[in-house]
């Protein structure tokens, strides 16, 4: 019974209030590859592409080596990328790549279950906390109580006998 209430809740609210799409995929950072990595992946892609069609056990091989390979190439570029990050941490140009990580950091983190926006009754985008707050606040007022603003009282167990 809870589970239908909740559903049905959930589609008028839906219906009546818009809902976002949400955000793309995750952004992979890949700015710190260079040519050495980006030949590693493309040997290892080609070698699973070739080990998917010949299915033997020399390309097996040729693949577990390019998949090692990819990993040490990657490595290698991310170590000398962050290097260079932390040898810039004594710069005043350091403050916009703080931000710009803590920004990648954030959108990883997110939830996606949050709701981002609704609108409002004039179909006005809303979309800082409070302001959402206040829009379901009312929605659901006016969904219980109809027009009016009449507040209920919820006597405790004992007082309704």
């Amino acid at each position: 019974m809870e589970y239908k209430i909740a559903s049905c809740i959930k589609r008028i609210a839906k219906n009546v209030l818009g809902e976002s799409r949400g955000s793309a995929p995750p952004y992979k950072d890949t700015s710190w590859w260079n040519e050495e990595v980006k030949v590693a992946i493309k040997i290892k892609r080609d070698s699973y592409r070739d080990l998917k069609k010949n299915c033997d056990g020399v390309s097996f091989e040729r693949y577990k080596l390019a998949k090692k390979e990819a990993k040490k190439a990657v490595q290698n570029a991310r170590a000398k990328v962050y290097k260079e990050v932390y040898e810039k941490f004594d710069t005043k140009e350091v403050e916009k790549d703080i931000y710009r990580f803590a920004r990648i950091r954030e959108g990883k983190t997110r939830d996606l279950r949050t709701v981002r926006c609704v609108k409002d009754e004039d179909q006005k985008v809303l979309v800082r906390d409070e302001e959402i707050k206040e829009r379901w606040r009312e929605y659901f007022d006016k969904l219980f109580y109809g027009s009016s603003t009449q507040t209920w009282i919820i006597l405790p167990f004992s007082a309704r006998i």
